[in-house]
């Protein structure tokens, strides 16, 4: 199965312009996806689609930020807080481990 140029990074040269060469799930049913960089060829590797028990706006801080910066501009806002960071309400850990069987 072959599909389209995605934006998983590639661990060598951390060009976004990967390919999917295959899928497929894990026992626990997490998605795999075997992928292959279009820059630099470099081997397959493979990444790994979870649930996250949070929504975007909670997560994605960039949106937000230029949302605000969208409306302050929009307005002529010229408070002191122009430079003020949005704070996310979540925060995402991912922790991977694998563990290959033993034959014996």
């Amino acid at each position: 199965m072959r599909g389209g140029v995605s934006g998983a990074p590639c661990p060598e040269c951390e060009s976004i312009r990967t390919q999917t060469l295959g899928t497929g799930y894990t026992d626990d049913g997490l998605r795999l996806r075997r992928r292959r960089c279009v820059d630099c060829g470099a081997p397959s590797f493979i990444t790994v689609e979870v649930m996250v028990p949070a929504t975007w706006g909670e997560l994605e801080t960039n949106t937000r930020m230029k949302q605000r910066d969208y409306f302050r501009r929009r307005n002529n806002y010229q408070g002191r807080t122009a430079l003020a960071r949005y704070r996310p309400k979540a925060r995402l850990d991912v922790k991977v481990t694998v563990r290959r069987e033993s034959a014996a």
